[in-house]
């Protein structure tokens, strides 16, 4: 249907120009790890007062979560693409709930989920 389109509009896609520059990768990378190599500070467990509840996932927020993903949209910087995350919700919620309920009682993220891919 939209190659019809394309051809009666007479739509002529322009290929995206890339930068000849063989240095931009590496410029890239030595700029983003600066931020990386000033991070020294070691992590460490805080222990939450004892009267204080700790924020936990249960296994159908989480599969509620997982089964509302657009799977139209582009995969993260896992590459994995949201149509498999919406599919596998039964096998990957409990794999994912303990990943995010220890993150959230040990008061740490781990670097992968803080990674993110910009648009280009």
């Amino acid at each position: 249907m939209w190659q019809g389109i394309q051809e009666i509009t007479n739509y002529k896609t322009t290929p995206s120009a890339c930068d000849s520059d063989a240095s931009l990768p590496d410029a890239l990378n030595e700029f983003y790890a600066q931020f990386e190599a000033q991070n020294n500070v070691a992590a460490r467990k805080t222990i939450p007062p004892p009267n204080d509840q700790v924020l936990c996932l249960s296994t159908a927020d989480v599969k509620r979560t997982l089964c509302r993903v657009n799977p139209q949209k582009s995969a993260g910087p896992d590459n994995i693409p949201g149509r498999v995350l919406r599919e596998c919700a039964e096998q990957l919620v409990d794999v994912f709930t303990n990943i995010f309920n220890i993150s959230l009682s040990s008061t740490f993220v781990p670097t992968c989920l803080k990674t993110m891919t910009l648009p280009q």
